[in-house]
């Protein structure tokens, strides 16, 4: 059997947060149209941060899927003498 519970009661708790965060900033700030583009994708990002702690916790206890990342610089710092903007993050 598969776990549908976890992404319904994620994607509720980022519905929960779109509606506040759009209450708040579109009614109560009056940034209409802004207050809607700065809520969404907190909230998206909030349900995605969510999502794969819980998947990496899972995965510790062999119920998931494990996750490790790996941050890679680039070497762009030698040629600009400035820090290296660019990094990746790979999560496999």
């Amino acid at each position: 059997m598969q776990d549908a519970w976890t992404p319904l009661k994620v994607a509720s708790a980022v519905a929960i947060i779109n509606l506040a965060g759009n209450y708040y900033l579109i009614i109560q700030r009056g940034l209409g149209v802004i207050g809607a583009g700065i809520t969404c994708p907190v909230a998206q990002y909030f349900g995605a941060v969510v999502f794969i702690i819980y998947l990496q916790r899972m995965g510790r206890r062999d119920k998931g899927i494990p996750l490790s990342y790996q941050v890679l610089h680039h070497n762009c710092s030698r040629q600009l003498h400035d820090p290296c903007i660019g990094c990746t993050v790979y999560i496999f």
